[in-house]
């Protein structure tokens, strides 16, 4: 008996901490965002200036640069700087522009209260430093429109070998059938890569197009090797697009977003998308442009 009055005890302990641990309310910290805002005027204290260098075309002269220095220290709000190829979060910072002239950030200030203002601020670059020049083969000074390269080859998309071919190996196709892939983009057909938003715009032949927007990068991550020769020199990432009949015509002409450059110049531009788990030689998609 005495065990069980023992056990009983135990059980009605439980039930009150039990009921204890339910019946206490969670206690909430609550950061009062307060009622602030942010205004017109406090948009005029931002900034954004180039940070002055040595000239490398005029040595002794001081330039303005490609690196610009973003302040919006002392507002109330969430800063965020769009400055063309990419988007800073912070009061203070340096970013880089790739072209040089005039250029437009755009900053945006998000009050606690919600309220979202933007502003439009523009700068002259003189000079870059810093920049791949792979930017300016893409991109020309601002934008450039590319199309299909038939000057080089027969071929101007097809397959071959992965990490081995340099351009359509296999079933190769020319400017005159390769409309026949993707209605209205064959020959005439035309892609513009932009600096302003980092945008990208496929034209087809009927008029009707596809936006999106691009990154590419040539770290040494991208570079692809084949033996001891370099295959593969960068990496092409469309957004919300594709590239010209980009597509994968062995899964459905399921669309490539994403693409190896094998060859990117002031002239040509040489891509390559491998079918899901290639290998060496195994199954690859090429394609082959122009700068018009």
């Amino acid at each position: 008996m005495n065990k069980r009055k023992d056990n009983m005890k135990k059980i009605g302990l439980l039930l009150i901490a039990t009921g204890f641990l339910f019946a206490c309310d969670p206690v909430e910290e609550r950061m009062d965002m307060g009622t602030m805002t942010v205004t017109e005027a406090d948009l005029a204290k931002v900034t954004a200036t180039p940070v002055m260098r040595d000239s490398e075309e005029n040595p002794g002269t001081q330039v303005r640069s490609n690196y610009i220095h973003l302040n919006s220290e002392g507002i109330a709000a969430l800063s965020s700087w769009f400055y063309g190829t990419g988007t800073f979060t912070g009061t203070n910072g340096v970013v880089q522009v790739v072209v040089p002239g005039r250029q437009t950030l755009t900053f945006t200030a998000l009050g606690p209260d919600g309220t979202k203002l933007t502003r439009d601020i523009e700068i002259e670059v003189d000079e870059c430093f810093d920049v791949a020049p792979q930017w300016g083969y893409l991109c020309g000074t601002g934008s450039r429109v590319w199309t299909w390269n038939e000057d080089e080859s027969g071929a101007v998309w097809g397959n071959g070998g992965y990490i081995g071919n340099t351009a359509p190996g296999w079933w190769t196709v020319s400017i005159d059938d390769v409309g026949g892939q993707v209605a209205g983009e064959g020959k005439g057909a035309t892609m513009e890569f932009s600096v302003v938003g980092s945008s990208f715009t496929k034209t087809r032949t009927d008029g009707s197009q596809q936006n999106g927007s691009f990154k590419f990068s040539y770290t040494g991550d991208d570079v692809v090797m084949n033996g001891d020769a370099v295959w593969a020199e960068g990496t092409l990432t469309i957004n919300g697009a594709s590239v010209l009949v980009g597509i994968n015509p062995n899964a459905g002409n399921a669309p490539y977003d994403t693409y190896h450059i094998l060859r990117l110049n002031d002239q040509y531009m040489n891509l390559c998308a491998p079918e899901p788990g290639a290998g060496s030689w195994g199954t690859a998609w090429f394609w082959q442009f122009k700068a018009k």
